[in-house]
C-alpha cells in the first residue's frame, strides 16, 4: 500500500534529504562532484553520462565523499567508449537498474534506459511488448546486427518487460528512472503504475533536462524531475539547478496542458522551487 512521505524531519524525510540525486551530466561532472562536498549519505546518478573516461575517474571527487549508485540512460550506448567507460568501469556493480537497494532504511528501485519501439513502447501495439526478454530479442537479431556477439549496442539501453515485471513483484519507497512518468508531456503512465504496484510514494527521473515537482491529486505520489547536470535531494530540495532550465520549463508549461491524459495534480517548476534560478 502506498504511503505519503512522513513530515517528521527526524524520520524518512530527513533520510531522503541526505540522499542526493544527480541529473544527466552529459559530460559535465563538476556540479555533482561539488555537491558531494556536503558528504551526503549517498548520491544516485540518473544516466546519460557521456563518458570520455571511466566513470570512477569522472566522479572521483564524489566517490571520496559518499556512496555512489547509478542507472543508465539512452545516450550511454551512443559510442563504444561511452558504453565501456560505464558498464565496464570499476563502479559497474553500483548499477541498480532492475534492482531495489536500501539506503538508511529507505528502499530505492531503479529502472534505467528508455522505451524503444522495436522492443517495447507503451504507446505502440496497444502497450504490448514485442519482446519480453533480452534472450527473446537476441534470438530475432541477425548476426550482422549484433554487437560483440550479443545485443545491438542501442538495444542495451532499452527497457525490457522482464525488468519491469521483476520490479513489479518487489516493494520500494522511491522509484528512480531515466524515463519520465505520465505527469511529463513525454512521460509514460506505466511508470506511475509500477510505482503504485511497488508501494512507492515518489518517482525521480532525468532524461528531459528540467527541474520540477508534480504532486498528484488522485494518488499519493510525487514526482521530482532533475535538470541537466542539476542536483536535488531525494526529498525534492533543489541544490543545484540544471543548465538551461528556462528552456525546459517553458516546454513543460506549454506542452503539459495539451496532454489530454495528464494526471490531475499540482506542477511546481524551478521558478516555484528555487526563484530566479531559471534565469
Amino acid at each position: 500500500m502506498k504511503r505519503e512521505v512522513p513530515e517528521d524531519q527526524s524520520g524518512e524525510r530527513h533520510v531522503l534529504d541526505r540522499i542526493y540525486i544527480a541529473g544527466d551530466p552529459h559530460g559535465r561532472f563538476d556540479p555533482l562532484n561539488a555537491a558531494a562536498a556536503d558528504r551526503p549519505a549517498a548520491m544516485l546518478m540518473l544516466g546519460d553520462f557521456d563518458l570520455d573516461t571511466a566513470l570512477e575517474v569522472a566522479v572521483a571527487d564524489a566517490r571520496r565523499k559518499c556512496d555512489l549508485w547509478w542507472i543508465h540512460g539512452n545516450h550511454d550506448v551512443d559510442r563504444p567508449a561511452y558504453y565501456r567507460n560505464l558498464f565496464e568501469s570499476s563502479l559497474r556493480e553500483r548499477c541498480f537498474s532492475a534492482r531495489v537497494i536500501e539506503i538508511g532504511g529507505v528502499r530505492f528501485a531503479g529502472l534505467g534506459g528508455v522505451f524503444q519501439a522495436r522492443i517495447w513502447h507503451p504507446h505502440n501495439d496497444g502497450g504490448r511488448p514485442r519482446y519480453l526478454t533480452r534472450a527473446e530479442y537476441l534470438a530475432a537479431v541477425p548476426p550482422h546486427e549484433r554487437w560483440l556477439g550479443g545485443l545491438p549496442r542501442k538495444a542495451r539501453a532499452a527497457i525490457f518487460w522482464e525488468d519491469y515485471e521483476a520490479l513489479w513483484q518487489q516493494q520500494a519507497d522511491v522509484l528512480v528512472t531515466h524515463e519520465a512518468p505520465a505527469c511529463h508531456p513525454y512521460g509514460f503512465a506505466v511508470l506511475d503504475d509500477l510505482a503504485e504496484a511497488m508501494g512507492a510514494h515518489t518517482i525521480i527521473h532525468g532524461h528531459h533536462h528540467v527541474t520540477y515537482t508534480y504532486r498528484y491529486r488522485n494518488r499519493p505520489l510525487t514526482v521530482h524531475g532533475v535538470g541537466l547536470a542539476g542536483v536535488r535531494t531525494a526529498a525534492g530540495r533543489v541544490l543545484t539547478p540544471g543548465l538551461d532550465e528556462e528552456r525546459g520549463t517553458f516546454e513543460l508549461e506549454l506542452q503539459l496542458p495539451q496532454r489530454d491524459d495528464r494526471p490531475a495534480g499540482e506542477l511546481l517548476t524551478i521558478n516555484d522551487l528555487m526563484p530566479h534560478a531559471a534565469s
